[in-house]
């Protein structure tokens, strides 16, 4: 028995995500897959050039792709806190981090940032 991916993920239009490591591997996989089901996405990374490079190739496979660069270096608090606060700018809610490592949760002016 053959069970395809789409049957597993839902429509998430309206859903926002943030992806930590989305330029490459299962963080790219995992982009493109948010995607192309209607997830605006949030690729977060040190590498802007990486990450434009993987924007390219989600748009020329999804052209309806709401894909954003977010600079994050994880071993660096500054830099997180800067990424939350750019990230408040945008949206109001956050729904993932792929690899579970920060997590940050906006709502009604207060922001919670989870590092796990």
């Amino acid at each position: 028995m053959t069970v395809a991916l789409e049957s597993f993920v839902p429509n998430l239009s309206g859903r926002v995500a943030i992806v930590t490591g989305g330029h490459a591997g299962l963080g790219f996989g995992t982009s493109i897959e948010l995607a192309k089901n209607g997830a605006r996405v949030y690729i977060a990374s040190r590498s802007a050039p990486k990450v434009e490079a993987v924007i390219q190739a989600i748009v020329a496979e999804c052209p309806n792709a709401d894909v954003h660069f977010l600079r994050l270096d994880l071993a660096d608090l500054t830099s997180v806190v800067e990424a939350a606060q750019e990230f408040k700018k945008h949206t109001s809610f956050f729904v993932l981090s792929a690899e579970l490592r920060v997590l940050l949760a906006c709502s009604k002016g207060e922001s919670r940032l989870f590092i796990c």
